[in-house]
C-alpha cells in the first residue's frame, strides 16, 4: 500500500515539481493546501502518513502549522522546505519534531532518498 502524502506550499509550481519528484516513489499524493491553515485543516482531515510542509507561506507560516500540527498529532510525520536552511526559522523548525529539513532547490534523487528514509521511520 503506497504512503499518503500531503504537500503544503504556496507555490503552485513547488507542488508540481514534488508531485513529479514522488511520482516514482510508491507514495500517492492525497491533498495540496497553498497555505499554513489549509495545512493543518488539511492535516487533520487527511491523516497523511507524510506532510511535505513550506515554512514560508502567507498567513500562518509553515513553523506555525507544525506546531500546531504536532501539538495535536505528536506522531506526525513531517518534512519542512526552506529556502534559507541556515536560518534560524528554519532551525527552530528541526527542534519542534519534524523529520526532515529540504533546503531549496533540491535534486530530485536527494529528497526521494531523504523521503524514503523518513517513512521507513530513520530521521534523515
Amino acid at each position: 500500500m503506497p504512503a499518503r502524502v500531503m504537500i503544503a506550499d504556496d507555490s503552485l509550481f513547488m507542488r508540481t515539481l514534488l508531485r513529479r519528484v514522488l511520482a516514482p516513489l510508491d507514495v500517492e499524493v492525497i491533498g495540496e493546501a497553498d497555505n499554513g491553515d489549509d495545512a493543518i485543516t488539511g492535516y487533520a482531515d487527511l491523516k497523511p502518513d507524510l506532510l511535505l510542509l513550506d515554512i514560508t507561506m502567507p498567513g500562518t507560516s509553515g513553523i506555525t502549522a507544525a506546531k500546531r500540527i504536532l501539538a495535536e498529532y505528536p506522531d506526525a510525520c513531517i518534512i519542512v522546505c526552506s529556502a534559507l536552511a541556515s536560518s534560524e526559522r528554519a532551525m527552530a523548525t528541526l527542534k519542534l519534531g519534524v523529520r526532515d529539513l529540504i533546503t531549496k532547490p533540491f535534486e530530485a534523487a536527494d529528497i526521494q532518498q531523504r523521503i524514503r528514509h523518513v517513512l521507513n521511520g530513520q530521521i534523515a
